[in-house]
C-alpha cells in the first residue's frame, strides 16, 4: 500500500523535501545512482525515460513522477525514507 505522503509527493517541491531531513530527493538520486555503478543512460533504460529525464530529477528542475519513484525504490532496492533523507 502507498502511503499518504507517496500519494502527495507531486505537491511538495524539491525544496521542502530539504527542509525533512537536510536531504534532496536529487542529490539522493544522483548518489544512489552512482553507488550503483549506474550511468544517467543505463538508469534511463532501465526506467524506460530519457537521460534528459534523469538528468532533470538530478538537478532538481523536475521530479519523477509517483510511477518512476517507485521503480527506483525496487531498482536501487532502497526504501523510501533513503530517498528522501
Amino acid at each position: 500500500m502507498i502511503s499518504r505522503r507517496l500519494l502527495l509527493f507531486h505537491l511538495i517541491s524539491d525544496e521542502a523535501l530539504q527542509d525533512i531531513k537536510g536531504g534532496c530527493l536529487c542529490e539522493n538520486i544522483r548518489r544512489i545512482r552512482l553507488e550503483k555503478l549506474m550511468t544517467q543512460d543505463m538508469l534511463a533504460n532501465k526506467l524506460y525515460v530519457t537521460k534528459q529525464a534523469i538528468s532533470y530529477w538530478e538537478t532538481g528542475s523536475r521530479k519523477p513522477s509517483i510511477d518512476n519513484l517507485i521503480r527506483l525504490k525496487h531498482l536501487f532496492n532502497v526504501s523510501y525514507e533513503e530517498l528522501f533523507k
